[in-house]
């Protein structure tokens, strides 16, 4: 009985053993399974993005290995370029530049995990630099039914588009071309004032606008570019006639008839019958000071609603020589003459000046404390001297106009102190007569009242001009004083 027991009790030990040797083998096995290597990712195969400011690229990696990302090109950086030693899932940013090139570019993202196949590949291609060149057109285009061409250089496909319907294109739309595409633009005929269309040109990535002016109603000065000082006449003449210098031509573009006008008195101006020029002649000479002048060129008919053209002229000042002492000339071109017991304060114009011509003075002050006289005197055949005042020197002279040695009075009661401290004109107009052209009449007007009877003088033996002298003579005594605005000369032919 004790045998069977105890081989009992041995059959159960081993039993035991084996169960507990094959539990371990068991356990063993499990804990030492391999998982698979894995790497994926939510990036697309290709990709494209703009040249200038382009968007940045952002996709995920999941791996159990580490991984590291590769690109072709500088101007494509990704963001971590590789797995960090903890991370099972990395956000990857890939930062592009500016395409500077006027062509697209292409790079390559390889990203490769350890121990894993295949890489994945991502594509990234940018679109070129855009370039967009438009030769635009000069000039206006005409007012009647006018073309003009424009030039058109993109290496995108391009669009052009009129906002007016009197401008049309012949060419809208085209594709990228290294060559220039000429375009040309066809304005209908302009019946009306001048207008304006505006020309749209892009590519998709730029756009630029431009103006075309269509003229209408054509009224202007043409060739001013041309004239030799085509706004400035010269002070004086010489000789019997106005001089070349003060008389202009000019040119008028029009396709409407016209007329010139002006506001100054000493312009004389006549219109071609051509309607294509008018002359402008000046017909004063003028010294002391600059004087302007606007010239005018207006449609005829004023339905049309044309507002006036206008160019602005000057006349300088003419040539004056000065004698004796105390004379002035302020920053308006004034002369003041002042005189102190016989002492000589005049101007002249030597040379061969008018015989038959209206001169007249404006005064803008005057003051004759003493009662002295102002002198003019006319060199010349017939020789002509006037004393509007005393002689002290020749008494019989006193308030008198010699002219051809024969002495005409005055009238003293209009040409006293008071009278010439209250002066603003004086005028003394030589003219022939028009019933005998042998003849020359002489007047004198203060402040335009005549203060001499007409003088009429034989002239057949008369030489060609007179130095002119004005102001105050050593032949008269006293305190006085003259500022004179202006002085001119109109001829009388």
């Amino acid at each position: 009985m004790k045998r069977i027991l105890t081989g009992s009790i041995l059959q159960l030990i081993f039993v035991v053993c084996a169960l507990n040797l094959n539990s371990c083998q068991e356990m063993n096995i499990d804990s030492q399974a391999e998982f698979p290597v894995k790497l994926e990712t939510d990036a697309q195969p290709q990709y494209s993005v703009l040249a200038t400011s382009p968007r940045t690229i952002i996709f995920n990696i999941s791996s159990n290995t580490p991984w590291k990302i590769t690109s072709s090109e500088e101007w494509c950086t990704p963001t971590p370029a590789m797995s960090s030693a903890s991370s099972l899932v990395a956000e990857v940013s890939l930062n592009i530049l500016d395409n500077p090139e006027e062509k697209p570019r292409t790079a390559t993202l390889t990203i490769a995990g350890e121990n894993y196949e295949p890489e994945t590949v991502i594509t990234v291609t940018q679109d070129a630099k855009s370039k967009l060149v438009v030769q635009w057109i000069d000039d206006k285009m005409g007012s009647e039914t006018s073309t003009a061409e424009f030039k058109i250089i993109s290496n995108k496909a391009w669009t052009a588009t009129s906002s007016s319907m009197w401008l049309t294109l012949d060419k809208e739309a085209g594709t990228g071309s290294a060559e220039p595409v000429t375009i040309t633009a066809t304005a209908a005929a302009n019946a009306g004032k001048e207008r304006t269309a505006t020309v749209t040109i892009s590519n998709g990535l730029e756009e630029q606008t431009y103006e075309v002016i269509q003229k209408g109603f054509i009224l202007e000065f043409a060739g001013l570019d041309e004239m030799e000082n085509p706004y400035e006449f010269t002070g004086n003449g010489t000789g019997t006639t106005t001089a070349e210098q003060n008389t202009k031509t000019y040119s008028v573009n029009a396709n409407i008839d016209w007329k010139v006008s002006t506001e100054a008195s000493w312009i004389e101006l006549e219109k071609a019958e051509d309607n294509k020029t008018f002359t402008a002649t000046v017909k004063n000479e003028y010294y002391f000071d600059t004087r302007t002048a606007t010239i005018a060129l207006e449609a005829a008919d004023k339905t049309l609603g044309l507002e006036p053209v206008e160019i602005t002229v000057s006349q300088m000042g003419g040539d004056v020589v000065y004698d004796g002492k105390d004379h002035t000339v302020d920053t308006d071109g004034h002369l003041t003459l002042t005189t102190t017991a016989r002492v000589t304060s005049r101007f002249n114009l030597k040379g061969n000046k008018r015989k038959f011509a209206i001169y007249e003075w404006k005064f803008s002050d005057t003051d004759f404390t003493d009662d002295h006289a102002i002198d003019l005197n006319l060199d010349g055949k017939p020789a002509a001297h006037m004393w509007m005042g005393p002689n002290v020197n020749f008494t019989t002279n006193s308030y008198k106009f010699q002219i051809a040695g024969s002495l005409y009075s005055l009238i003293e009661n209009k040409v006293n102190k008071d009278s010439r401290n209250k002066m603003h004109t004086l005028r003394v107009e030589i003219k022939p007569l028009e019933n005998n052209a042998n003849k020359a009449s002489y007047d004198v007007f203060l402040n335009d009242e005549k203060v001499m009877d007409t003088v009429e003088i034989d002239i057949s033996a008369i030489e060609v001009g007179y130095t002119l002298y004005f102001g105050f003579h050593a032949s008269s005594t006293g305190t006085a004083s003259m500022t004179i605005s202006s002085f001119e000369v109109i001829p009388v032919e």
